[in-house]
């Protein structure tokens, strides 16, 4: 249980400061974000091919970066939430192919769970300030 807890801590205090970092430092927070959303998915590819994955797990990780890469590049302009979908729903794709629920072992359970709360800050954030933005205008 603390191990879990803890790998769930360490995500929500990486994406306060993630957040942070990109929204009030830079101009092209949207643009990193989008990066960001898409460097996720790229991590877990790396994991599977480091931990000689698979051929199939290394394609369907490559998928995933593929789908992600996809959402980040149309969440451009005006939809903008889509990106905040894409980082609220990289979290299935953590919980469904990976430790401990998913069968694919090459993630460590530690980095799934702190993956988890990571992505859904972040999701939450962008979702929350995409809303407050077209309330204001």
């Amino acid at each position: 249980m603390y191990p879990i807890l803890f790998s769930l801590i360490l995500g929500v205090f990486a994406a306060y400061g993630f957040i942070w970092l990109v929204a009030s430092k830079s101009r092209h927070a949207d643009r990193v974000f989008r990066i960001g959303l898409v460097v996720a998915a790229i991590i877990y590819l790396n994991l599977a091919w480091i931990y000689d994955a698979s051929s199939s797990v290394l394609m369907i990780e490559g998928a995933g970066v593929l789908v992600f890469l996809i959402v980040a590049l149309a969440s451009m302009g005006r939809f903008v939430k889509l990106l905040a979908w894409g980082w609220l729903t990289h979290p299935v794709w953590d919980l469904v192919l990976h430790a401990p629920v998913g069968s694919y072992t090459h993630a460590p359970e530690w980095y799934v769970f702190a993956c988890l709360s990571f992505d859904v800050i972040v999701g939450m954030y962008l979702l929350k300030r995409e809303s407050g933005e077209h309330e204001a205008n």
